[in-house]
């Protein structure tokens, strides 16, 4: 195995919890800035939406777009030889 495989399958999982733990640490503040009031927990929707947000985001489309790169549906091009219509 080389290093490049053994490395990410020690690194997906910690990838993992780190995003479930921000993703909780968000609703726990999320949750404590609702019980202030209406406008503090619409001002931490918003820095959660970024915080949180999208990091998670940005991974969750890395990911796809590895998955995809990998498990291609179609191909765009047809065979050698096939006309197009």
């Amino acid at each position: 195995m080389s290093r490049s495989p053994r490395l990410r399958l020690i690194l997906v999982p910690a990838l993992a919890l780190g995003v479930i733990a921000l993703v909780c640490l968000g609703i726990l503040l999320f949750g404590q800035a609702a019980h202030q009031g209406r406008s503090e927990a619409l001002m931490m929707a918003w820095v959660l939406a970024f915080v949180v947000g999208l990091p998670v985001a940005t991974l969750a489309l890395a990911a796809a777009g590895a998955w995809s790169a990998h498990h291609p549906r179609r191909s765009i091009l047809p065979n050698e030889g096939v006309k197009i219509p």
